[in-house]
């Protein structure tokens, strides 16, 4: 699990790292103290990461969510004004520096000029 995600899949790549080995021997825990470059894959099914979102975005019904080379489709419904507006948000995850980065357009039209980059929690 990453947070309330569940992940199929994680791996953790990387270089000159040097970890705390009482906390990973005594305590099960894995702390890092100095890396030079760390990267985190992490495989999570659509399945799971439209639960989250249901989960975690106020008012969003119907979610659905495709996952693909291109990226990541997100499309639901909330209530607005009195009736109910589709939402379709496309975009890609990726790692940059120490944040995972959500670069996305929402809209009718991914193309409506909308985008903008969400930051996640640090990795």
């Amino acid at each position: 699990m990453l947070g309330q995600l569940r992940v199929s899949s994680l791996a953790l790549e990387g270089k000159n790292v040097e970890v705390d080995v009482r906390s990973l021997v005594a305590e099960q825990r894995l702390q890092v103290r100095l890396a030079d470059k760390l990267v985190l894959h992490a495989t999570v099914k659509a399945s799971d990461l439209a639960a989250v979102l249901a989960k975690k975005v106020d008012k969003l019904k119907d979610v659905e969510v495709d996952i693909n080379p291109a990226g990541v489709q997100i499309k639901g419904s909330i209530p607005l004004a009195g009736r109910t507006v589709e939402v379709n948000i496309e975009g890609a995850v990726t790692a940059q520096r120490w944040w995972t980065v959500f670069s996305y357009a929402a809209g009718p039209d991914p193309q409506c000029g909308l985008g903008t980059v969400a930051y996640c929690r640090p990795v």
